[in-house]
């Protein structure tokens, strides 16, 4: 039973976007669509915020290029001992940290979050890591995102 056809013409009625937001594609990828439509973003929460995906927005601000680091697997070889700014999200709210060893960092997190999905960012060294986690937590909080920790903002010596 074939019910498809295809026909000249603008889709008007497209759930392409109602498939993204089930998929969990990063919020910030469907708004984008979204107005590239003309079309409202569906929502499977109301008022759901993305975490990671503001943590991404704010540290490309900066020109730099997030990553994802999945739970499960294990961290690409490149990242040990290298200057690193991290973020990932709670229930209760995204953390943002700066380390030299992201991956006993994160380890370390796990004692006290239930640390899914993270983000990272690698940057030249300590003072840059510092430099980009106080700014990316400045901007999160003027944007109202709740942070788990917000002390690190305050650092103006790097």
């Amino acid at each position: 039973l074939n019910n498809h056809s295809c026909s000249e013409g603008v889709c008007v009625d497209s759930l392409a976007l109602n498939a993204a937001v089930a998929a969990d594609v990063p919020s910030r990828i469907v708004e984008r669509a979204a107005r590239t439509l003309g079309r409202d973003v569906p929502s499977s929460t109301p008022q759901e915020l993305d975490l990671l995906a503001s943590a991404f927005d704010v540290l490309s601000d900066q020109g730099l290029e997030p990553e994802t680091l999945p739970r499960d697997k294990a961290l690409p070889p490149r990242l040990i001992g290298t200057s690193c700014v991290y973020a990932f999200s709670t229930s209760e709210g995204l953390y943002v940290g700066e380390t030299d060893s992201v991956r006993d960092r994160l380890k370390k997190h796990g004692r006290t979050y239930d640390v899914g999905d993270a983000l990272v960012v690698t940057v030249k060294d300590k003072s840059a890591a510092r430099k980009a986690e106080a700014t990316a937590l400045k901007k999160l909080q003027a944007l109202g995102v709740p942070l788990l920790s917000t002390s690190d903002a305050a650092n103006v010596h790097f």
